[in-house]
C-alpha cells in the first residue's frame, strides 16, 4: 500500500512498482532488464508530466543518479509506446489518476459562521441545563458571573 499523501518522486515510484509487482529498489537500481526498464521509465514518465518543477537532472537524482539524457530517452519511449498501444495507454492513465486522486487532499467544507453559532448555542444551553439539575448553586453562581461579563446587546445592534 501507498502510504505518502504527497505526491512525490518517491510516492511516485511506490505507486508504479506496487501497480508491478516490483520492489520500489529495483527502479532505482542499475539493472536493465525489460521487466524493471519499462516500470522505471513509466515511473519517470510520471514524475515528468506529474512534477513539472522538477528538472531532468533533479529527476534523474531521484532515480539512481541516472543522467537528463536517460530520462529524456524514458519518456520518449513511454510516449512513443503510449500513442501506439492503446491499452497501455489506458494503463497509464489509469495509474495516473489513482495516483492524483490519492495525493489530492478532500475538499475542505464551509459551514457557515451562523450555523456555527447555533449550534454552540445549543451545546452551551444543554450544558447550562445538565450544570443546573445537577448542581443548582453552582450554576447559579457561575451565570452569575458569566452575566456580568456578557456586555448587553443594545436594541439597535444587529442580532
Amino acid at each position: 500500500m501507498i502510504n505518502s499523501p504527497h505526491l512525490t518522486i518517491g510516492y511516485i515510484q511506490q505507486a508504479v512498482a506496487t501497480a508491478y509487482g516490483l520492489d520500489v529498489r529495483l527502479l532505482i537500481s542499475p539493472r536493465r532488464a525489460r521487466k524493471i526498464a519499462r516500470p522505471r521509465q513509466v515511473a519517470m514518465w510520471l514524475v515528468f508530466k506529474l512534477l513539472p518543477d522538477y528538472s531532468l537532472p533533479a529527476i534523474g537524482v531521484g532515480f539512481g543518479n541516472r543522467d537528463h539524457a536517460t530520462i529524456m530517452h524514458g519518456v520518449r519511449r513511454i510516449d512513443d509506446l503510449a500513442d501506439r498501444d492503446p491499452a497501455f495507454f489506458a494503463t497509464l492513465v489509469d495509474l495516473r489518476d489513482r495516483i492524483v486522486e490519492a495525493t489530492t487532499p478532500p475538499p475542505t467544507i464551509q459551514v457557515p459562521i451562523r450555523r456555527q453559532a447555533r449550534e454552540l448555542a445549543r451545546t452551551f444551553t444543554k450544558a447550562a441545563y445538565g450544570l443546573a439539575e445537577a448542581n443548582p448553586d453552582l450554576a447559579a453562581r457561575v451565570f452569575r458571573d458569566l452575566a456580568a461579563c456578557l456586555k448587553p446587546i443594545s436594541s439597535g445592534e444587529k442580532q
